[in-house]
């Protein structure tokens, strides 16, 4: 089996880079190739780049030095190129695979089809797939529904593989809450797209009591949405703790008793990622790509996006039930080691032994 690989990206991100780094600790030659580190925005969001020690990185990549490094890369090499469209330096890195025959996938998150940009969105990605020629040897799918929308686009359902961004390994942690009040988490962005307003209304409508509401983040909406949640303290409280680390995000996260991300759209959604390998169960809306987890792990539950009403009825029956016993969240944590790094890595090299070896195919979940 083929040992080298390439990542090609536009930003040096920890969720890429943990699957990278675990490739290389079974072995293989890794390469990670972006045009940009981690942005300042996103650093600002608590994300951070772990220790790359084991892979080899190129930053600052532009269309002439990719051509460069595909020059210089062994012909066997295996190339996973992030997404198929207004791809900067990677559309000129697709047409040299192309023009080369080599071996390459690439790697989709959920496509946002909704409003009136919809039908269009699925014209280009039809004549991307169906019509243009010498196709990627197989697609990594992220997201609930992104397998078969990629199908439906004229794409081999036999080259379409689940996939996830795959997170550091963790040991479970968990702090007791020694409250008596139901502990709701938000993590995230305070932009309208990630609905936390929803969450309050749903709060609301629910007429739940005893229960925390705890936020971590920062955006634009922040003092709207934190005059907008006051109505709240009637039957509960709101906790808001801004910005914080990803270690800290975790530590807090593992002190809930269920995490709500009510986006109206998210590729994946990685704090539910980190809410179940903490033994925690997550909600989350259909337009999220993480409700592929949730569905999965049997606990928590999934909305429809947008819809109060449904969302209103999944908190109130998530309150009812009570907060899960540390037994039933070390049962969660011990499934969702699936979604850690180790499991993807291992994952991965299925998915390329099916594709170029004839092997059986692998199952995510």
């Amino acid at each position: 089996m083929n040992n080298s690989y390439v990542f090609w990206q536009h930003m040096i991100d920890p969720h890429k880079t943990f699957l990278a780094i675990a490739l290389a600790k079974l072995g293989a030659n890794v390469t990670v190739v972006a045009s940009e580190n981690l942005r300042k925005d996103r650093a600002a969001q608590g994300w951070y780049v772990p220790d790359t020690s084991g892979i080899h990185i190129e930053v600052n990549v532009n269309k002439e030095k990719a051509i460069k490094i595909l020059e210089k890369t062994p012909k066997n090499t295996i190339h996973v190129v992030s997404g198929i469209r207004n791809n900067g330096y990677m559309s000129a890195v697709i047409r040299y695979l192309r023009k080369n025959n080599l071996r390459w996938g690439v790697g989709l998150e959920t496509v946002d089809d909704h409003g009136f940009k919809g039908p269009l969105k699925r014209l280009i990605y039809d004549f991307a797939f169906f019509i243009k020629r010498k196709h990627p040897d197989f697609l990594l799918t992220i997201g609930n529904d992104t397998p078969q929308w990629f199908a439906d686009r004229g794409y081999p359902k036999r080259k379409i593989f689940p996939f996830t961004y795959f997170i550091s390994e963790q040991d479970f942690i968990y702090e007791s809450n020694n409250s008596s009040l139901f502990k709701l988490g938000f993590v995230g962005q305070l932009i309208k797209r990630k609905r936390l307003d929803l969450l309050i209304n749903a709060i609301e409508k629910s007429n739940i009591t005893n229960y925390e509401l705890i936020i971590i983040g920062d955006g634009v909406q922040s003092a709207s949405l934190m005059n907008k949640s006051r109505k709240l303290s009637k039957r509960g409280s709101v906790r808001w703790l801004g910005t914080l680390p990803m270690p800290d995000t975790r530590r807090i996260i593992s002190t809930l008793d269920c995490l709500v991300l009510p986006s109206k759209h998210d590729g994946w959604g990685v704090v539910v990622s980190e809410a179940l390998i903490n033994g925690v169960p997550a909600i989350c809306s259909d337009a999220c790509g993480s409700a592929a987890a949730v569905h999965a792990s049997g606990v928590g539950g999934v909305f429809k996006s947008g819809d109060v009403q449904s969302l209103s009825a999944l908190l109130k029956k998530t309150v009812l039930k009570g907060a899960p016993s540390l037994e039933q969240r070390q049962e969660i944590a011990s499934w969702s080691k699936q979604l850690c790094s180790k499991n993807g890595a291992n994952y991965f090299l299925s998915i390329m032994a099916c594709v170029y070896n004839g092997e059986s195919r692998p199952t995510l979940y």
